[in-house]
């Protein structure tokens, strides 16, 4: 792959990643934007980042499913694809969310 088309991947999953983080945002949660993961954990006895990793595992189990199959020869959908990466990609920034929210790490850099 080339610079220019890297560029514009990235460039394009970050807006599309943006966009989902800010609706979604409103649909699952009130003024606490990590309330669900709040929530799960204690209906689970977990912490907020064991309900995250929770949720993550599951796209990533579907991610390598997607790779056993095109490895035994079966194609999978473009859309299939984008889908479980960048549902992974945002439960990696919500984790990074929890772990400053819970002060296991600080929010200088930001």
């Amino acid at each position: 792959m080339n610079q220019k088309t890297f560029n514009k991947t990235v460039k394009t999953r970050i807006r599309e990643i943006e966009g989902m983080l800010t609706s979604k945002g409103a649909e699952y949660a009130g003024a606490d934007r990590l309330s669900n993961f709040k929530e799960g954990a204690s209906f689970r006895q977990r912490t907020p980042e064991g309900v995250c990793m929770d949720y993550v595992t599951k796209h990533i189990i579907a991610l390598n499913e997607f790779i056993a199959r095109i490895e035994s020869g079966v194609e999978v959908k473009s859309e299939q694809w984008v889908e479980k990466t960048q549902d992974i990609a945002i439960y990696m920034i919500l984790m990074e969310a929890i772990l400053i929210d819970q002060g296991r790490i600080d929010n200088a850099g930001l």
